[in-house]
């Protein structure tokens, strides 16, 4: 049987811990590096270490992660062997940084705009990243209440609740018009309360590649389920109907 070690996941049952991922977001994240056995993770922004330790587990010892931050606000602890801390601004991230080797999972959570649109250009120049890399961006929900963080000072209201971290919210609106395929993971406004003051939020993108086939929707080994899609005309691109 297959077992999960998810005792680094520490949050109380609320989550309300500003600042780092969110359990429940870390759960995700690492039920997605599992199933898509990911080896190579560039976070942008590390603060103390919270969602680098998320990864290092989801990973093993089968790859590598890097965090990149310049220690300004936080200190990014070492939490695994495998475990690369850069010390730099991201905007001067450079590819020998990351080994010259492509990267499968890149996390944007530093809020710097500029920076991080910097360092994926000049990655991306450098096929560092590549159509087959996953991009993560945080804190990307709407908060229900202008206070649900704490600091009511730090969001501004649109339709739907609060935007607390403009960065990454234009992020993934850019990746959307540079041909990305995005999936936005958020909440709406009733599902909190004291139980969950908030959900930080995930947007995950990627570069779709069509799935190659050689006979569509069929094979050669599927005669029975041809006799039964016979029992059907197409009537629009992608719809059909029972003759």
């Amino acid at each position: 049987m297959v077992t999960y070690n998810l005792g680094h996941l520490t949050q109380a049952n609320d989550q309300s811990t500003p600042g780092p991922i969110q359990d429940d977001e870390a759960l995700l994240l690492f039920a997605l590096i599992r199933v898509t056995r990911i080896r190579r993770i560039l976070e942008l922004g590390a603060s103390f270490g919270y969602s680098a330790k998320n990864f290092c587990v989801a990973i093993g010892n089968n790859g590598t992660v890097y965090s990149v931050d310049w220690h300004v606000d936080s200190t990014c602890p070492k939490v695994a062997d495998n475990h690369v801390i850069i010390i730099k601004n991201v905007a001067d991230l450079m590819p020998e940084d990351l080994g010259n080797e492509p990267i499968d999972l890149v996390f944007f959570d530093c809020h710097a705009y500029e920076a991080e649109l910097c360092a994926f250009q000049r990655l991306r120049r450098a096929s560092i990243i590549t159509d087959k890399t996953i991009l993560v961006f945080h804190d990307t929900n709407l908060l229900p209440t202008k206070d649900a963080l704490g600091y009511s000072d730090i969001s501004y209201e649109v339709e739907g609740g609060w935007v607390f971290c403009p960065p990454e919210r234009q992020l993934v609106n850019d990746f959307k018009e540079m041909g990305y395929d995005i999936l936005n993971l958020g909440t709406d406004r009733d599902v909190h309360g004291p139980h969950l003051p908030y959900r930080c939020g995930l947007s995950i993108a990627r570069k779709f590649t069509p799935l190659e086939l050689k006979y569509g929707a069929t094979a050669p080994w599927m005669g029975p389920q041809d006799e039964i899609s016979s029992q059907f005309v197409q009537t629009e691109r992608f719809d059909y109907r029972r003759i």
